[in-house]
């Protein structure tokens, strides 16, 4: 079925061997790309699907669309062969938007390949009514003179009158298409325009998710991703856009996330108070300042003898209150989603997002904890790697019904208990209602954890107190509103500071 797309080109190139191409370029490596990795993505072959019953040919016009984004030497010559598609590539080619494009998605095999699905559907969507047939009709002679040139070569019966009458029905729908293309340059222009934007606003988005769900995008800085998942993350930009409740995440999650990354670095370490000196091994950040003075001495004693000290871990640095680490373990996020927290479930989906991308920047799992009443919570554990469905799932969902943390709580606990790997763990919980007195077996449990293991729980509540959160929790943070940056900011920054 693909080879009906694409062509026989689904395998490594020779060495030397070349494809027809309205591209003039030294290496074949972007064809290798296409054969070897982007026809495998389902989002390509479905572009293909849909526009093959019109386009005999869809498969060579995706392929040099890709190639002319994907190579950084391709250069635009046309092809004497076939001078239908070297018209086609000429309005495309030609356009400043096609050039803006090219600087972002050259190299780039997942921009490349996304902005080709693109292109292909709307270019060849928006042309004139009488060009896109004189093309189809074109592409079918052309289909056909093919056919029966391989039955010629493979010794099956077919005459030269037959081969020459398709010859001239070829050369006459190929003039019929030029002319169709000639007589209407403004709206040919317009087409490749408007379909060169379109490919160029959905890389946009796409990027975007990708960044935003700690995907990365191809060799990008930040977690990188790879083409095996750019069709969920198509997906991801797609369920973005037309969900309702998933509008605006994008904007609200770069100020969420921008602010917690800040507030993170300048209270996790604690690093604003100092209180006294300590000995102890190098640390340029945290090095005395009188020690600098003994590194950069003139007298080679001294300087010798700072590095004598430094040797054996007798150095003098500064000590700062809040100067452990943030556990190392496991980070647990137990929020509420009853129905009350609905109406802010965009800014809790960035919340999200955000401390799952802390979590896997510093190596930590993350598991996600999602509860409303009795019996109503699922456990989230996406792993070091989440895909975009997994993520698109975890953001999306909710109960929106009653209270109750407690069950949910007990199943963050034996996640802690049961991580082999882990020396200090982290649960966040989030509520903004009220609910019953902890269980005694609760409290039991909890405090034995934190006695075998080492476990902080950071409650921030929303919108009003709750005393029963004193009972359970290391700290209890109150945020009046989460719908404001600066409430927002002030509960970060009260949850981060001393955890």
């Amino acid at each position: 079925m693909i080879k009906d797309f694409f062509g026989d080109h689904l395998t490594p190139l020779a060495w030397g061997e070349r494809l027809p191409s309205v591209w003039d370029k030294p290496f074949t490596f972007s064809e290798q790309e296409w054969a070897g990795r982007v026809t495998d993505q389902q989002f390509i072959q479905n572009s293909a699907e849909n526009l093959c019953g019109e386009y005999q040919k869809i498969g060579e016009i995706m392929r040099d669309t890709f190639v002319g984004l994907h190579d950084r030497m391709a250069h635009f010559q046309g092809r004497k062969d076939d001078l239908v598609s070297t018209e086609l590539f000429r309005h495309l080619s030609e356009s400043d938007e096609w050039h803006a494009l090219k600087e972002k998605t050259r190299g780039d095999t997942m921009g490349s390949a996304l902005a080709t699905s693109h292109i292909s559907k709307e270019f060849l969507a928006n042309l004139p009514e009488e060009v896109r047939l004189a093309i189809q009709k074109h592409q079918e002679a052309q289909r056909e003179m093919e056919n029966a040139q391989a039955q010629a070569n493979a010794g099956l019966p077919i005459s030269q009158d037959q081969l020459d009458a398709l010859r001239e029905r070829l050369a006459q729908t190929q003039q019929q298409a030029l002319d169709a293309m000639g007589n209407s340059p403004a709206q040919m222009k317009a087409s490749a325009w408007d379909s060169v934007q379109a490919a160029h606003n959905d890389l946009n988005q796409a990027k975007k998710a990708a960044d935003a769900f700690g995907l990365g995008w191809g060799n990008e800085s930040g977690q990188a991703s790879s083409i095996e998942n750019l069709d969920g993350i198509v997906e991801l930009a797609e369920h973005i856009r037309e969900n309702e409740g998933l509008q605006g995440l994008l904007d609200t999650l770069g100020w969420v996330e921008e602010m917690a990354q800040s507030i993170k670095e300048e209270v996790s370490s604690g690093q604003h108070y100092f209180t006294h000196y300590v000995r102890g091994s190098l640390d340029l950040e945290r090095l005395a300042d009188e020690e600098y003075l003994y590194l950069a001495s003139d007298v080679e004693e001294i300087r010798l003898g700072f590095f004598a000290r430094a040797i054996d871990g007798d150095v003098l640095l500064k000590h700062y209150e809040g100067e452990d680490e943030l556990g190392k373990g496991p980070f647990v996020f137990v929020y509420d989603t009853s129905g009350s927290i609905k109406p802010y479930r965009t800014i809790l989906a960035a919340i999200i997002l955000s401390l799952l991308k802390a979590a896997r920047e510093e190596g930590r799992r993350f598991v996600a904890i999602p509860f409303s009443g009795p019996g109503d919570f699922q456990v989230f554990d996406p792993g070091p790697d989440p895909t975009p469905a997994q993520l698109l799932e975890l953001v999306k969902f909710g109960f929106w019904g009653g209270t109750e943390p407690y069950l949910p709580l007990e199943a963050a606990l034996e996640i802690i208990r049961t991580d082999e790997s882990m020396q200090k763990a982290d649960i966040l919980f989030l509520t903004d209602g009220e609910f019953a007195s902890p269980p005694d077996d609760f409290l039991r449990n909890l405090k034995k954890i934190r006695k075998d293991i080492g476990l902080s729980l950071v409650s921030l509540v929303l919108f009003m107190t709750n005393q029963q959160c004193e009972l359970f929790s290391d700290r209890v943070v109150s945020a009046m509103r989460l719908d404001d940056r600066g409430s927002v900011r002030m509960a970060f920054e009260n949850v981060f500071r001393g955890w």
